[in-house]
């Protein structure tokens, strides 16, 4: 990539936890690249390449984006799997490691889609996106629902404390009340999504 004209710093590279970080190492170390390891401290990456855990992915922006050593114990995370108490616990367990992965895989993709869409700075594109997700993400978590026609609505559920039963061991064990959000997609990007697969 860099070969290509990016630069170090427009380059990324996740993995899930702290356990793969010395591979993310080791390859900028074999390119021979400087890494800037990504923390919630905010520091320019000054011609290094960031590397970071998925968790941190939120919010960046790169021109280049890898995301590694995503093995089977580590992604999904083996520790959340363990921990699981019931079958619904563990699907929401895939469903937001799922979602982390795609955080991590998309930290390009919108910037670079608004930029070519409308002609802005990439910069401005970036500072747009975090905008407006910043907003989202205030509102649910003040509970409000978000409602963007033809695309989705967002809302935040409240599960009770309840009893689940881990599905490998069947120990029954009390699972704690939590919020959720729940993401529900309009008809008119099912119907679209419906015909992409279809084509």
């Amino acid at each position: 990539m860099i070969d290509q004209g990016v630069d170090a710093s427009e380059i990324g590279i996740f993995v899930r936890s702290e356990n793969e970080i010395q591979r993310a190492r080791a390859v900028v170390t074999v390119s021979g690249q400087a890494a800037l390891e990504l923390s919630e401290r905010v520091e320019e990456p000054g011609g290094r390449v960031s590397i970071g855990i998925m968790h941190l992915a939120k919010g960046l922006e790169f021109k280049a984006v890898a995301v590694m050593a995503c093995d089977d114990d580590a992604l999904p995370l083996q520790e959340r799997v363990e921990t699981v108490a019931d079958e619904a616990e563990l699907d929401e367990v895939y469903e937001t490691e799922r979602h982390l992965f795609y955080v991590a895989c998309t930290r390009a993709d919108l910037v670079i889609a608004i930029h070519a869409e409308t002609g802005l700075a990439q910069s401005d594109c970036a500072d747009l996106l975090r905008s407006v997700l910043g907003c989202m993400v205030d509102n649910l978590v003040d509970g409000n629902p978000i409602k963007i026609n033809g695309f989705a609505g967002f809302s935040v559920r409240h599960k009770p404390e309840r009893i689940g039963r881990n599905p490998k061991t069947s120990v029954e064990a009390p699972i704690s009340a939590r919020n959720v959000v729940v993401f529900k997609p309009a008809q008119a990007l099912k119907d679209k999504v419906d015909q992409a697969e279809n084509q």
